[in-house]
């Protein structure tokens, strides 16, 4: 049961849906996401990981890039890192510490 600080409630998923997650992402551990309500999605059931998330520190340039998975993720990744240094083509080939 979250604390009752969050604004919202986690679900478990049902046995249906674990399988479901399971036969698409063989690494995945029953129990360790559920629903959020409101607004329904799936998110992390870990409340030492909710509450890390509630309270980290997000600034004005900060950039969040959520895609689902096996959709262009790292090739979004790669686009918004262009974007926000000017399409620098030659220093997007060096590696970022």
């Amino acid at each position: 049961m979250p604390p009752s600080k969050w604004k919202f409630t986690v679900t478990p998923f049902t046995e249906e849906e674990e399988r479901a997650i399971g036969a698409v992402d063989p690494k995945y551990e029953a129990g360790t996401y559920g629903r959020i309500s409101p607004p329904g999605v799936a998110l992390s059931a870990n409340p030492e990981r909710i509450d890390a998330m509630l309270s980290m520190d997000v600034y004005e340039d900060d950039l969040f890039v959520v895609t689902p998975p096996k959709c262009g993720t790292t090739w979004m990744q790669e686009v918004a890192w262009l974007v926000r240094n000017g399409v620098d083509l030659e220093g997007a080939k060096e590696p970022q510490v």
